[in-house]
């Protein structure tokens, strides 16, 4: 059933300045799309990937797989986007060697059904895995994140953070599982995932969970699902903004810690046109 992918290998000690974009375009038309992608990181590597995912409409399964060697250093960002009639499934799957770094970055913004998934496993002393995620949905659209953060080996750290907003009906769940094998010492786990409603109607879920299985760790996680903050709204429009730009501000901000650190100046840029085009309507 594969139909596209790539495989992009970067030799021991190459440190790429620009950063690789694959894009893949899923129609109507082409059935179910299986896109497969390896990604090999040499020792002491560094490379920047990103990839977009858009499904306007059909059906996309999409499978990444990266392999960090030894003091590795890589940012991978996925932009998964998609129409009403557009079904995504995506897996990020990285290994991360000793005193490699990882930061993954995801960004769903379904309008139809967006489900990924991001699992990384520390393999190696010193590795240290980061994770920044968002989605942002509107109408009846449903955005399915989850982070498995596993700590196979001990002196490892990973950071989880999570940001939502849903609008109108729609839907957000985010599941993040912090894990600690019964060997990995010494390891430190944390994650944050918070939730951002726009209606009344719009719902959204948080599930953090912990498997700790050594007790020489340090490890904690935090979940919040609010609506929008009227006193935030009245002070903001109080100082002579609109209430449209008084929310505009706010969502910024709330989702500011991820949409920052995006690998690529553009993908911010175009996340944040979203955000004002669905607030217009809003």
């Amino acid at each position: 059933m594969f139909s596209s992918g790539a495989v992009v290998i970067v030799p021991d000690g190459v440190r790429l300045d620009q950063p690789i974009v694959l894009r893949f375009r899923v129609g109507e038309g082409d059935g179910l799309a299986a896109i497969r992608s390896l990604v090999l990181v040499g020792s002491e590597a560094a490379v920047t990937l990103v990839e977009e995912l858009d499904v306007p409409a059909g059906f996309a399964g999409s499978v990444t797989e990266v392999v960090l060697g030894p003091a590795a250093t890589v940012t991978h960002g996925r932009l998964e986007s998609g129409g009403e009639a557009g079904v995504a499934f995506s897996r990020s799957a990285y290994r991360v060697d000793r005193d490699a770094s990882l930061s993954h970055v995801h960004v769903l913004l379904p309008g139809g059904l967006i489900k990924a998934e991001a699992a990384p496993v520390i393999v190696g002393p010193g590795g240290r895995s980061e994770g920044l995620g968002m989605a942002f949905t509107s109408g009846r659209a449903r955005a399915d994140f989850r982070a498995i953060e596993d700590h196979a080996v001990g002196d490892s750290e990973s950071h989880v953070t999570w940001r939502a907003v849903a609008s109108d009906r729609s839907r957000t769940i985010f599941t993040g599982l912090l894990r600690i094998a019964p060997g990995a010492a010494r390891s430190q786990a944390f994650e944050e995932a918070r939730s951002l409603l726009l209606s009344k109607h719009a719902t959204a879920e948080t599930i953090p969970e912990l498997e700790i299985l050594n007790h020489d760790v340090r490890c904690s996680h935090g979940a919040a699902v609010a609506p929008m903050d009227e006193d935030a709204l009245f002070f903001l429009q109080s100082r002579g903004l609109s209430r449209a730009d008084a929310r505009m501000m706010l969502v910024e901000g709330f989702v500011d810690p991820v949409v920052s650190r995006l690998p690529v100046a553009a993908l911010g840029e175009r996340v944040r046109g979203r955000l004002q085009a669905a607030l217009a309507t809003a």
